[in-house]
Order: C-alpha cells, then sequence, then structure tokens
C-alpha cells in the first residue's frame, strides 16, 4: 500500500470514528503521508492536491 492510499484510507477512518482524539490522529497522519509523498514523488500528489487535502481536513475537523 502506497503513501496515497494510506492517506485516503486514514481519512475514511476518521470520518467513521467518534472519538475526536483519534479521529484527529488519523488526520495527521494522513496529511504526513500526503505530504512524504508529494516529496518523495510517490504518485501524482500536485501542490495543489496537497492544499486542497488540507482544506479537507480543516473542514472535517471542524465539523467533528
Amino acid at each position: 500500500m502506497n503513501l496515497l492510499d494510506q492517506a485516503s484510507r486514514a481519512e475514511r477512518l476518521a470520518r467513521s470514528i467518534l472519538d475526536e482524539r483519534t479521529s484527529e490522529a488519523l488526520l495527521r497522519y494522513a496529511q504526513e503521508c500526503r505530504e512524504k509523498a508529494a516529496y518523495a514523488g510517490g504518485g501524482s500528489t500536485s501542490p495543489i492536491q496537497l492544499m486542497t487535502a488540507r482544506l479537507e481536513d480543516t473542514t472535517l475537523q471542524k465539523a467533528l
């Protein structure tokens, strides 16, 4: 499983978990995976995709 797959999986889990701390930890992990993938050239993650993912993370965190 590559970093982008791990990030997507962590984000899906974060949406389904009711515990705020666990959800936040999963979202941080997803963000780290996306950043590592971008710097390592692991996939087609562009800076715009990273910014979009961060905005989605922020929006999701506010919703929780």
